[in-house]
Formats: C-alpha cells, sequence, structure tokens
C-alpha cells in the first residue's frame, strides 16, 4: 500500500465523520437514523470496523448522495456531487419543459 495515500477504510470513515458533523447531528442522532449503535459508529469514524453494504447504503441514504461517493477521496468528492447537483438542475429544468409542452398539448 502506498503510505501517501489514505487506505479506502480512512477515506470512508473521515467522509462519514464530515459529513455527519456538516449536518449537525451528533453520533446518537446520526446512530438512530441509520440503525446502528453508537459504539459500532463510533468504530467506523475511527476507522476500527468497517460498514456493511447495508450500513454504507443507510449512510448515503441519510445524507442524500450515491453511495459510491462516500470512497472518494474529499477533493473527487466535492468534484463528483458538485458536477452530479448540475447534471440534476439541468435535467429537471428539461423534465419541466417535457411536462409543460405536454400541458400545452392537452389543453
Amino acid at each position: 500500500m502506498n503510505k501517501d495515500k489514505p487506505s479506502v477504510s480512512i477515506i470512508l470513515s473521515r467522509n462519514i465523520k464530515t459529513k455527519r458533523a456538516d449536518l449537525e447531528l451528533t453520533q446518537a442522532q446520526f446512530a438512530e437514523k441509520i440503525g446502528i449503535s453508537v459504539r459500532h459508529l463510533s468504530d467506523i469514524e475511527r476507522s476500527d470496523t468497517f460498514p456493511s453494504p447495508t450500513v454504507i447504503e443507510a449512510i448515503a441514504s441519510v445524507f442524500d448522495v450515491p453511495s459510491y461517493t462516500l470512497f472518494l477521496p474529499d477533493e473527487v468528492a466535492r468534484k463528483e456531487l458538485i458536477i452530479n447537483s448540475s447534471m440534476k438542475k439541468m435535467l429537471d429544468k428539461e423534465i419541466n419543459k417535457a411536462i409543460d409542452k405536454v400541458m400545452e398539448l392537452n389543453r
């Protein structure tokens, strides 16, 4: 393993802890939302244990992000989320335009 780059587990734990703090959730509040114990969350945030796929999906759901973004280094994740957000806005606009056209045709 490259000593200069953090492991996947460390990246994941940092991202979870940072995002939880950004949402101003305590470990107890967040653990309850994702259905695990505070001890288990604490272990995940310290990289002492790796969460199951089910827990990863629950975490991503609470954060409202695709689960794979939890594994991206900070700078990559920020770019990815900005791109996804921009794409979602563009798609929403296009969908709304299409709905408006359909509504006009049905008048």
